[in-house]
């Protein structure tokens, strides 16, 4: 129950906060509404945590992403109107869905009514592929960011892509916090990071060697109904024997940290 719990509120967290213009500064054009809802295709029942992800038409930037709620309902604000837009929707065991729209200018709000997802066939590895790109999963109880769908420049640390997911603070001190929630223990490869200083992990991992960033309830909580939350930094398999940084002016191999 405790483990539904979390997941309700891992979606709710992601609907609420409606991922607007990465790195953009709002005007004027940022105004538009779309909404809808995302089924099956063979039973027409909702399909609950769908990623969703909505791209500018011909350059493919990302602009916002979410998951569907438990009734499969998902909308996005602070789009830009009157111009060509792509929403994209993947789900395991689907085929990929797209689809492109305009939200008119006059009335600022598009209705996209119902996304029918299709089974998935002979395209496994299409679905496969598309999905690693997505922004956000929910992969059981955990929260997984994929990195490489948020493009930052090359001297980007994690802590650079950590103020780019929804949601996510880092405060001064080193804290960080997932919509409110302190994150108990911050892991490297699922290990325990050097010196347990998590500001030194953040500032000094650079976000190019990074494949993903997992955010779940510690299983060894003592509280149950309050669990603590971790969040894991995996590394990509090729980069894991990589130089880590420079700490106290002395660059470090990753191995050697962990």
């Amino acid at each position: 129950m405790t483990r539904y719990l979390t997941i309700i509120g891992l979606q709710i967290f992601l609907l609420g906060c409606f991922i607007t213009s990465m790195a953009q500064k709002k005007d004027s054009t940022y105004v538009g509404t779309i909404e809808g809802v995302v089924k099956d295709s063979v039973h027409n029942y909702v399909l609950r945590s769908a990623t969703l992800s909505v791209y500018k038409s011909g350059d493919d930037k990302l602009i916002s992403y979410q998951l569907s709620n438990n009734f499969g309902k998902f909308q996005f604000k602070e789009l830009p109107v009157g111009v060509k837009l792509n929403i994209l929707m993947s789900y395991v065991g689907y085929q990929v869905y797209k689809k492109e729209f305009v939200i008119p200018a006059d009335t600022r709000v598009l209705d996209l009514k119902m996304l029918i997802a299709e089974r998935a066939e002979n395209n496994l590895e299409e679905v496969k592929i598309v999905a690693q790109k997505a922004p956000v999963e929910m992969k059981g109880d955990t929260l997984v960011f994929n990195a490489d769908a948020f493009k930052l420049d090359t001297n980007a640390t994690v802590e650079d892509l950590l103020h780019k997911l929804t949601g996510v603070t880092v405060w001064s001190d080193g804290l960080i916090t997932v919509n409110g929630k302190k994150i108990s223990k911050l892991y490297v490869e699922g290990k325990p990071f050097f010196g347990g200083d998590p500001k030194i992990a953040i500032q000094n991992l650079p976000k190019n060697i990074v494949e993903k960033i997992q955010v779940y309830d510690d299983k060894e909580s003592p509280d149950k109904v309050n669990p603590d939350v971790n969040m894991n930094i995996v590394l990509k398999k090729d980069k894991k024997s990589g130089l880590f940084g420079k700490i106290g002016g002395v660059t470090v191999p990753i191995r050697d940290m962990l």
